[in-house]
Parts: structure tokens; sequence; C-alpha cells
């Protein structure tokens, strides 16, 4: 795991608290949650990260596969001698 995502899902988890949070406070106050401009934005916020997460999984693949692409000629050429 780089750092990167340990970081994004640290955030990611703050984040989900502090919807939760306020999902609670308007529960107690008995407004609807889509209606409440601050609860839109941490939402937003939360479906930013987790965008990002799948960012990071994606490009996290993709340097395995160059990894594994690289490795394979070296392989190749062990194996034939």
């Amino acid at each position: 795991m780089t750092k990167k995502r340990a970081a994004t899902e640290r955030q990611l988890e703050n984040a989900k608290q502090a919807l939760a949070a306020r999902e609670a406070t308007l529960k107690e106050t008995g407004v609807e949650t889509k209606r409440d401009t601050i609860w839109r934005g941490l939402n937003a916020t939360v479906r930013d990260i987790d965008q990002r997460l799948k960012a990071i999984g994606t490009i996290e693949e993709r340097e395995k596969a160059m990894a594994e692409r690289r490795m394979a000629p070296a392989n190749d050429s062990a194996s034939e001698e």
C-alpha cells in the first residue's frame, strides 16, 4: 500500500465520520438531508475522495502490469540459457 493510498483512505474515513455526524444532527432536528447545504458538501467530498481511491487503484494495477512486463523478457532470457 502506498503512502498516497493510506492518506486517501484516512481522508475518506474522516469525511465519512463528518457526514455521519451531520446526518445525526439533521435527524435530531428533523431536516431532510438533501436540502441541507452542509450535508451536500460533505457528501460531495466523500464521493470525490472515493473516486480518487478508485483512480489510485487503477494506477496501481497499471504499474503492477508494467512491472510484470518488464520482468518477462528477463525471465524468458534466463530460461533459454
